[in-house]
């Protein structure tokens, strides 16, 4: 029965590759690698419109709530990382309490350096780490992949985590997988960011893709949030000039459009969650069938 399960499995997996294969082209399915596997995944420009290039760097950021906490709710939207912000918090010391008021801190502090004039994510994946015992282990972790952001700097958030928790696609006891989320881009992501201290405030980016993430009932001090992702920057020139990068030096990296390229997923919402369990029992079957691009797409399905 399993044997036969796996076959399935990977006739389906094959059926994918052959799809994404005819939709995308070559600098597409790199791009594709890279937003299914923003931590090891070779460093490719996104498929994104227009002209604009710029250097490729990737941050990975360690971030650990207050001690105290047992419930969590966090929104890391990285169009809006411009100065101090990217990740915005609120925490209780009691399952249910209240979650206070917004909290930011920046996901990647290479933007706070003067020096970088604009930026764009290319790629990303938020993920709870579980830091306790066995004995310890207890409550959930909630994610989803949304449209703008919802908290606001120094604001009281409604509700509490179980609140917000009903709200999230997908549920887990805390520590039972890969508790990670990939990040998608949308079409505003697609733009370069000014990076400015006066970019952060208490406006939402509207239409701008954020992992939001959810934990209730936790043991205090036993989790915390890697963030990774990777930008595309350009840096700034006395008096505010961009970058001298000729923005014409390269093709575009790809003939296909963002829209083509989301649409060749599938369903978003199962890549950016399932696109972290690669060790799906039907991958091994594929052997050498599949690129790891390949693999990468199809472990969404």
């Amino acid at each position: 029965m399993a044997k036969k399960k796996q076959q399935q499995q990977a006739k389906k997996a094959k059926q994918v590759v052959m799809r994404v294969g005819r939709q995308l082209d070559d600098g597409a399915r790199k791009w594709l690698a890279l937003l299914a596997d923003p931590c090891n995944a070779d460093l490719v420009p996104p498929c994104y419109g227009g002209t604009g290039v710029g250097y490729l760097v990737r941050t990975r950021q360690i971030w650990a709530p207050n001690v105290s906490a047992t419930d969590l709710v966090a929104e890391v939207t990285p169009s809006y990382a411009a100065g101090v912000a990217g990740l915005r918090w609120g925490w209780s010391a009691t399952a249910g309490g209240s979650l206070g008021n917004v909290a930011q801190t920046s996901i990647a502090p290479f933007l706070l350096n003067n020096a970088v004039g604009r930026y764009r994510a290319v790629a990303g994946c938020v993920t709870v780490l579980y830091t306790g015992t066995e004995l310890e282990r207890k409550g959930t972790v909630s994610m989803t992949l949304d449209s703008g952001t919802t908290l606001l700097d120094a604001e009281p958030i409604g509700g509490n985590a179980y609140t917000w928790a009903a709200q999230m696609p997908t549920s887990f006891r805390m520590g039972s997988t890969a508790h990670e989320y990939r990040w998608v881009p949308s079409m505003q992501d697609s733009e370069f960011v000014k990076n400015s201290t006066e970019e952060v405030g208490n406006t939402t980016v509207s239409g701008a893709n954020t992992i939001t993430l959810v934990v209730t009932n936790a043991t205090p001090g036993t989790f915390q949030l890697q963030i990774t992702f990777v930008w595309e920057w350009q840096p700034e020139q006395e008096g505010g000039m961009n970058t001298g990068l000729v923005t014409l030096n390269r093709a575009p990296a790809s003939r296909n459009s963002l829209p083509e390229i989301l649409g060749a997923l599938g369903n978003v919402g199962k890549f950016a969650f399932r696109a972290a369990q690669t060790s799906s029992g039907f991958l091994p079957a594929l052997g050498n069938a599949a690129s790891g691009v390949a693999k990468m797409a199809i472990a969404a399905y």
